[in-house]
């Protein structure tokens, strides 16, 4: 559902397009570090409310902070810590955040 949240994020407010990015650009956003801390039951069926912030924006990755909330309450149900590096699909190398991407990043940072 997170890894749906960032692409929606991307598609979306960013205006970017998250299929472009990795298909026609070959830029690709993979997870180096995660963390997660789960604090309440969420059962099937439950509707959540899933949030997104940019924690930081470095040269060549991203830091969001993640969270998972009941609809109704806004009970914290999952906070999640997730670093994203830029990469090209092509080398795997780590590369320079783009810069359009970077200005998106900054217009839409909390």
């Amino acid at each position: 559902m997170f890894n749906g949240l960032m692409e929606d994020w991307v598609d979306g407010p960013l205006g970017i397009g998250f299929a472009d990015l990795v298909s026609r650009r070959r830029i690709g956003l993979p997870t180096v570090r995660l963390e997660a801390d789960f604090r309440a039951v969420s059962r099937f069926g439950d509707d959540v409310v899933l949030s997104l912030q940019v924690e930081r924006l470095g040269g060549k990755s991203l830091t969001l902070a993640l969270q998972c909330r009941a609809a109704g309450s806004g009970e914290l149900r999952m906070a999640m810590r997730q670093v994203v590096v830029t990469t090209s699909l092509e080398t795997h190398a780590a590369i320079d955040v783009p810069a359009d991407l970077r200005e998106a990043i900054a217009r839409h940072a909390d």
